[in-house]
């Protein structure tokens, strides 16, 4: 009996740790199949991006700001620059190196905008390079680089600037009124003349501390030739570059 009553502890030890050993087994897999989920999550199905490698703007790339080339009367490049991001450029430097025919550096010219809407278009002027004579160069080629800097996010207020204008007896006249609820600090504003489609002059104009519900009034020179006289045109265009607070 006795015998009997040990042999069925023996079998009841060896029932219980068989089921030790399994339950242990099954919490074992339980926690692998944790680990390879969370290791597949994730918007590539393996793990997150790492966020230190991407750009400080984003999606925002220099290769997507277009410009177009117009040289003017006075000799001077005019180019147009257009934002083609889905954001807001923060700020970008442009610089044009100038060569001569034989790709020697004649000169360089730089310039910058900052708070750039997008699909917004601005302007630059940039100078081309003279000769002995104070005379612009007639036959050169140019380099366009455009670079992004980190610069701060200002409030663009374009959008609610209105504008008024009409040729006047020495150019466009514009009225600006600022219908936005805040000062603008700075205003940049270039008056752009064309003639058959094509820019030939341009005036820069800046203006400050704009109050909330005021204007300003600007009288733009109109365009003149590299010998100061007086340039034909039959079209015009207001282009806004700066409208922000700091």
């Amino acid at each position: 009996m006795k015998k009997a009553l040990a042999l069925l502890l023996v079998m009841l030890l060896l029932l219980s740790s068989a089921g030790c050993g399994e339950r242990d087994k099954n919490l074992s897999n339980e926690n692998v199949s944790q680990q390879s989920t969370e290791n597949i999550s994730g918007p590539e199905g393996t793990k997150e991006p790492d966020k230190s490698s991407e750009p400080k703007h984003g999606a925002i790339s220099a290769d997507n700001i277009s410009y177009d080339v117009h040289m003017t009367a006075d000799g001077n490049m005019l180019v147009f620059f257009t934002n083609n991001n889905a954001e807001v450029v923060p700020d970008f430097e442009v610089e044009v190196t100038f060569y001569d025919t034989n790709k020697k550096m004649l000169g360089v010219d730089t310039d910058g905008h900052d708070a750039v809407l997008p699909n917004a278009k601005v302007v630059s002027t940039f100078d081309v390079p003279q000769d002995q004579n104070y005379s612009p160069v007639e036959k050169f080629d140019y380099e366009i680089s455009i670079r992004l800097v980190d610069g701060r996010a200002y409030d663009n207020l374009t959008n609610d600037l209105e504008i008024e204008s009409n040729i006047g007896s020495n150019g466009v006249v514009a009225r600006f009124t600022n219908n936005s609820n805040q000062e603008i600090e700075e205003l940049e504003v270039v008056a752009v003349y064309y003639k058959d489609g094509k820019a030939v002059g341009s005036d820069e104009e800046e203006k400050h501390h704009i109050a909330s519900g005021d204007y300003v009034t600007i009288e733009f020179s109109q365009p003149y030739d590299t010998s100061f006289d007086s340039v034909e045109y039959d079209d015009y265009e207001i282009i806004v570059n700066q409208a922000h607070n700091f």
